[in-house]
């Protein structure tokens, strides 16, 4: 069985992050990779990549999903912040990563290529990486429906609502409440 299938938690599982970063080398970087403490006050992207599963695999919705669905979020989430790494800069005092998502697809894509993902399942998890942060911003673009009919022909947007609720869980900023708001609408 290779790494894809064989990284497919159930519902309530606990993850071992030193096992998984053994057998996934690409997330070591993750752990020395600062973020801006007024939305990320958990510290660094591993930090908050763990948060995310946890929250995720915790959610009574993910119970309900089928298994190749809860394969595909576990991964999106793992995956989510993949490229703050290479994106991320100290900008006027605050640590920033601009174009992480759209980099993010790029390389979650290589790398569940060499794991055999399914291309169906891959191309999903890399729609959900690059629109993970759609539902917190969304509606304040100008040309939200535009963008909305543009996720959706990429995105299951019911598949999006569970790795945008655990990335705002999976995070100490004060601006949680507002995001989880968001989602919902």
């Amino acid at each position: 069985m290779n790494t894809y299938f064989q990284l497919s938690p159930e519902p309530g599982a606990k993850i071992d992050w030193g096992e998984l970063q053994a057998l996934l080398p690409w997330l070591q970087p993750l752990d020395e990779c600062p973020q801006d403490p007024v939305h990320h006050g958990e510290g660094n992207v591993g930090i908050h990549v763990r948060l995310v599963m946890e929250a995720l695999i915790g959610d009574d919705g993910f119970h309900d999903l089928t298994q190749p669905d809860r394969r595909m979020l576990f991964w999106a989430v793992l995956l989510h912040g993949v490229a703050k790494p290479a994106t991320t800069r100290l900008e006027e005092g605050r640590w920033r990563a601009p174009g992480h998502s759209r980099r993010g697809q790029l390389v979650a894509r290589n790398l569940l290529w060499r794991m055999g993902a399914p291309w169906r399942e891959r191309e999903t998890i890399c729609h959900l990486v690059t629109h993970h942060q759609a539902p917190f911003h969304l509606l304040e673009r100008p040309d939200w429906r535009r963008r909305l009919a543009t996720i959706s022909w990429q995105t299951p947007c019911d598949l999006l609502v569970s790795p945008a609720r655990a990335d705002a869980l999976g995070r100490i900023s004060s601006h949680r409440p507002r995001l989880l708001e968001r989602i919902e609408l």
